[in-house]
Order: structure tokens, then C-alpha cells, then sequence
């Protein structure tokens, strides 16, 4: 890593097209799940007519990009419904997402917590001097051109626009009314009848509070002599709290479709039933990385159902589980834990529980609560595994402590091992075949599932729509 020779990636970029053919081999759903920088500055500009649209950003457009969106096309054109998702934020959910300078090249677009009202103009420099671009304008254009190109059944215009609340709550009505104006502006495009939304996280959205949950539930010292942590008996009315605020702010006018929900059990903290207890340590730096014991340790309590919260949202319309999975391995997160003698922060390591059944029980559970709801689609975020990035990459200042933990909030989530091979607990859940009544889809990023049949669908475009021009700006 140190030397360039070893990258992290999520997304296929060279073999895109055996990427995507892995993706439909396990597929019923095409699905672009855009998480990444945006060429904001290429979309500030309106195109010429509303019916070069498409063309006139391909024109605009870095090859290598164009070439991976393309390939997308083709993909979403031989799947039976396909799903487009596209977050204005960053991975962290804190600042505006980056701007694209090319398929690996992007710069910072923000400071944290910007206001992003309708009618802000967002100023940065992408290395050629200073510069700024209205956000509302650049980013509609970038969703009409993705939904232009693509032709998706469902469309999400923000990906969990409610984690903006939970980190910078005093501009999340910005943020919010800026949904509300986008959303009149795309439905005047295209009709009535794609659904428009935004995804929610459901932790916070479900108000899920792990210390009322569980009071008396806290680390205690690792040792021979120390005892196991506590048993503990949840109270399920202190556990969630659901507030409908953000939907009711969404949905001002009638402008949220679809309830989307964007779901990683792991973040509970929780023991399902019927499996070993899961145990989250804590380790000093050293001891970890000389193989040393830990220092102290979390018994992760007794499970209560997070998916029978829902109802108290109030919410009847349609649902989707639109991004899930969980781990089957532990993950160590890097921390620097404060020293209650006053000194300097103690470099340690906490590792999160995982194991097999546990990933086995939340994959079973989610889709049976999908299918008992007749939801609109789910989606599992990684078809094969990825290893957990160790701690040293921070120690040595390869990556901030911030991204390791994020990176490390999904790794061994896959349905799938890293060469593959369907993991031996989800065999049952995953092989031969889904039942009929949830058409369920993989993909190297995502497993989509739908609640009625998808049919085959050709889409008829206009011979030259396919023909790019040779410039490239």
C-alpha cells in the first residue's frame, strides 16, 4: 500500500464488463448504487436542448468514465428492473461529495457541515484556480442524465439524508428542502410514474438508543479472574424511539415515494438468538499486534427485533430495504482511547464482533421480514467478501484512523468469500434459488430483491443515441 502496489477498491474499474456479467449471472435487478465524486462543475451547465441532454454530457465526459457508465447501460438495458441510486454526500455522510476529475481523480468539494440550500453555489478549486457551480443546477442535470441513460425503474435522488441530521443537524433543513425542490423539478421531467425518494439509515431513523436499551451493559476487564459480563434484559420501549419527523419533512407535498431503508444490524450491538454470545474486546495497541490478551470486553445482550419498530413511523405507503448486510468475521477499528490519569490517549484497538450465524440470522431475518411485507426491493451491499484493512495501515499514516474504521464497518459482509464461493452458512439461504414470491439479484456490491416477477424488457433507442462522438472535452 505504502508504494502504490496495493489499492482498495469496491467497484470494478478495468474488467468492467466481466464485472457486470458476475452481476447478471446473480441477478434480477440492475442496480448503480452512485457513492462516489461527481462531476459537479461538467453538470453546472444546462444542455442545449432538453433532448441532447444525454449526449451532451457524454461529449463532456473523461473516456474511462464514459466507458464505465456505458457498460452500465448495457447492463440495466438486459436486466428485468434496475434501481439508481446517487448520494450528494460524502462516504462520511458530513461533507458534500467530492468532485470527479476523472474515474480514480477526484478533490474536496466542502468544508464539514456545509449549507446546501437550494440556490447555494458551492466554490473550490480543482487545481486550475478557484471556480464555483450552483448546486442545485449541477447535480439535477446529473441525476436527469444518469436516469436519461439508464432508464431506471426506481430512483433515489439522496442515499441516507438523514445521517446529515444525525452529524450536522442546524443545516439538515437545508438539505432537506433542497430533496423537495429536486424532486418537483425531476417529476416534471419524467412523468408520474418513477418513484422518487431518498434512503434513510434506519438506526437513527428507527431511534435506536443502545444505552437505554441495555443500562448496566459496559466493558469490564479481561482476565482469569474477572467475571463474564451481565446478562442483560432489555426494556423494548427503551430500546426504540422511532421519529417520524425526517419522513414527514421528506414527504412535505407528497414528495417521497418510497420508504427506503439502508440497514447494517452490526451497528446494534446485539446477539441474535439461538447463537454464541458475541464479545466486542478492546486491546492496547501493542498487545494486540504482539498477540497479547485483551484488555477489556463487551457481552453484546439479547436481541430485540429493530424490524417491529417500523409500524410506530406511521409510514403506508411502499417499503424497500435498499442497502444491508452483515459481517461473519470480527473487525479491529483503530481508537485512541482516553487515559483517565490525564496523560496522553492510549493507542488501542477495538474489535467489533462477527461471526458465521450471525451473519446467517440477519440475512434470514431481513428477507423474510422483506417478504412478509411484500417490499419493493432489497438490497444486499456486497456479493463477495473483502478482508478487514489491520490497524498498522493507520499506525503508519497511510490512512486516517476515520477511514480505516469506515472501511472496516463491512468487511466479510459477502454472501459470497473472496474467490466466490458461496459462504457454507448461507447455502441454505442463497443456493439453488430464491423462492418465486422474492426474485432475489447479486451483484459484486449488491443483492436485489423484488416482490413480484421481473420481466424482460428491450428498451428501443434511437440508433445515433448510441453513436458518441469521437471529441472528448
Amino acid at each position: 500500500m505504502s508504494d502504490g502496489s496495493c489499492t482498495i477498491a469496491f467497484e470494478e474499474h478495468q474488467a468492467i464488463q466481466s464485472w457486470l456479467a458476475q452481476i447478471a449471472g446473480n441477478s434480477d435487478m440492475a442496480v448503480l448504487h452512485w457513492d462516489r465524486p461527481i462531476p459537479w462543475l461538467i453538470f453546472d451547465l444546462d444542455p442545449p436542448q432538453e433532448s441532447e441532454r444525454e449526449t451532451h454530457y457524454d461529449n463532456q465526459l473523461d473516456s474511462p468514465t464514459l466507458a464505465w457508465l456505458d457498460a452500465f447501460r448495457q447492463h440495466f438495458d438486459s436486466m428485468g428492473k434496475g434501481y439508481l441510486a446517487v448520494s450528494i454526500l460524502s462516504g462520511t455522510r458530513t461533507t458534500l461529495a467530492d468532485l470527479h476529475l476523472g474515474l480514480t481523480e477526484n478533490v474536496p468539494a466542502s468544508a464539514e457541515c456545509p449549507d446546501l440550500s437550494p440556490g447555494v453555489r458551492v466554490t473550490l478549486d480543482p487545481g486550475t484556480g478557484e471556480t464555483s457551480f450552483d448546486l442545485e443546477r449541477s447535480y439535477r442535470n446529473f441525476l436527469l442524465y444518469l436516469i436519461a441513460k439508464l432508464q431506471p425503474d426506481y430512483v433515489a435522488l439522496m442515499v441516507e439524508a438523514n445521517l446529515y441530521e444525525q452529524f450536522c443537524g442546524p443545516q439538515a433543513p437545508g438539505l432537506y428542502s433542497l430533496y423537495r425542490s429536486l424532486y418537483d423539478a425531476i417529476r416534471a421531467q419524467v412523468g408520474p410514474n418513477l418513484p422518487l425518494f431518498a434512503t434513510l439509515s434506519s438506526t437513527p431513523l428507527l431511534g435506536y438508543a443502545a444505552n437505554a436499551c441495555y443500562p448496566g451493559s459496559d466493558y469490564l476487564l479481561c482476565g482469569p479472574d474477572e467475571p463474564d459480563p451481565p446478562a442483560t434484559s432489555p426494556n423494548p420501549a427503551d430500546c426504540f424511539t422511532p421519529s417520524p419527523s425526517v419522513i414527514e419533512s421528506l414527504n412535505e407535498g407528497g414528495r417521497l415515494d418510497l420508504l427506503a431503508l439502508s440497514f447494517y444490524p452490526d451497528q446494534l450491538g446485539m446477539t441474535p438468538p439461538g447463537i454464541d454470545a458475541l464479545d466486542t474486546l478492546a486491546y492496547e495497541l501493542q498487545a494486540y499486534e504482539t498477540g497479547g490478551g485483551c484488555s477489556a470486553r463487551k457481552r453484546s445482550p439479547m436481541m430485540i427485533d429493530p424490524m417491529a419498530a417500523l409500524s410506530q413511523l406511521g409510514w403506508s405507503g411502499p417499503v424497500a430495504v435498499a442497502e444491508t448486510s452483515a459481517r461473519s468475521c470480527t473487525s479491529p477499528i483503530y481508537a485512541e482511547i482516553p487515559d483517565e490519569g490525564g496523560g496522553d490517549p492510549i493507542p488501542s484497538v477495538i474489535e467489533q464482533a462477527g461471526q458465521p450465524s450471525s451473519q446467517e440470522f440477519w440475512l434470514r431475518h431481513s428477507l423474510d421480514w422483506a417478504r412478509a411485507g411484500q417490499f419493493e426491493f432489497y438490497v444486499q451491499s456486497f456479493l463477495n467478501d473483502y478482508p478487514p484493512v489491520a490497524p498498522w495501515v493507520v499506525t503508519q499514516g497511510l490512512i486516517p484512523a476515520s477511514l480505516q474504521g469506515l472501511i472496516n464497518i463491512w468487511p466479510c459482509s459477502g454472501l459470497q468469500d473472496a474467490s466466490g464461493v458461496v459462504k457454507a452458512d448461507l447455502v441454505s439461504i442463497w443456493l439453488p434459488e430464491p423462492s418465486a414470491d422474492l426474485l432475489v439479484s447479486a451483484t459484486l456490491v449488491t443483492l436485489c430483491a423484488l416482490r413480484s416477477s421481473a420481466t424482460r424488457r428491450v428498451r428501443k433507442r434511437e440508433a445515433n443515441a448510441r453513436t458518441k462522438a469521437g471529441s472528448r472535452h
